[in-house]
């Protein structure tokens, strides 16, 4: 009996020691070391409810593709990037779905490299548990840049990102791009069993609450290919969604692979971003009805932070 009560005791010290120090190596608001990898995706949450016209939704293709405040300054159009590095569709549909809680957009994007993400199996939600509780393990670096605030702060989940989760790199990697599409008469590229399961998920969420979609997929040397593209233009024309692919014209867009990416032709700097941006928002401007909000007092946040993002180049 003695021995079973100290098993006990022992199991609960170390349950209290281990939930305080999850608690400890949390990041305690998105702009503090490691802030961006643990709250990536829900900046939305800290904007004003109801203040964003335009969510999206993918992979790092689009945090680092999409300059919401670079769309804002040519249209005024209130936009948020809630990319996720190596982002899944059950991910997607889970921000999807939370970002509803927040805002009323009227438009949904969805960047689709993250259609072909890799999932062999589901994640239960035991599995999705341990994943955040491991977090002090798999951060554990994070002890360098603890402060006293640390040990006694709750996290702040409504510190805003002024890039509206854009990532912001000036950085080239004065990449030689070759054919990199593959062949052109290649058969459509499926989605994969779990892939095709939210995608359709996706679909009927936004169709019950009439939300337009618009698919979108940036310039990418290394994971892009005719066999994706035709995959995902098939889905698009099957159930009428508009899909913009930036691959297919690249020198239109004035896109230079030696200037403007950061890692061989995979993701784009900030000079390639508002190239990108820039025509993603003259398509928007032709095809939907957006509020231009510039002058609105009510946005004046998004005025300065236009300012202060032009100040990083």
């Amino acid at each position: 009996m003695k021995k079973f009560l100290r098993a006990s005791l022992f199991v609960i010290v170390f349950l209290l020691v281990y939930i305080y120090a999850s608690f400890v190596f949390i990041p305690k608001s998105f702009g503090e070391p490691g802030g961006q990898k643990y709250y990536r995706g829900k900046g939305y949450i800290s904007e004003p409810k109801n203040s964003i016209e335009i969510m999206s939704f993918g992979n790092s293709d689009l945090y680092f593709g999409l300059s919401p405040l670079y769309l804002y300054d040519l249209y005024g159009y209130t936009s948020y990037s809630c990319g996720v590095s190596k982002q899944n569709l059950r991910g997607v549909y889970t921000l999807l779905t939370d970002s509803m809680n927040y805002q009323t957009p009227k438009l949904i994007m969805l960047e689709v490299d993250c259609f072909y993400s890799k999932n062999k199996k589901e994640n239960s939600k035991f599995n999705n548990f341990m994943m955040r509780s491991t977090f002090i393990f798999r951060n554990h670096s994070r002890w360098k840049e603890l402060q006293a605030k640390d040990f006694v702060k709750r996290p702040n989940y409504k510190e805003k990102d002024f890039q509206k989760g854009h990532v912001f790199k000036k950085t080239d990697s004065n990449f030689q791009v070759g054919p990199y599409m593959g062949d052109k008469n290649a058969a459509p590229k499926p989605f994969g069993e779990l892939n095709a399961k939210y995608i359709n998920k996706i679909m009927e969420f936004c169709k019950e609450r009439n939300l337009p979609v618009l698919f979108i997929a940036f310039p990418s040397a290394t994971s892009w290919s005719y066999a994706k593209h035709y995959g995902v233009k098939n889905f698009a024309e099957e159930n009428n969604i508009p899909f913009i692919d930036m691959n297919l014209n690249v020198e239109e867009l004035g896109i230079r692979w030696d200037d403007h990416f950061i890692d061989d032709g995979n993701h784009l700097n900030c000079y390639g971003s508002e190239l990108a941006t820039k025509y993603l928002g003259d398509y928007l401007h032709k095809n939907y009805t957006l509020t231009d909000q510039r002058n609105n007092p009510e946005y004046i946040d998004w005025n300065n932070d236009v300012i202060k993002y032009k100040k990083l180049f």
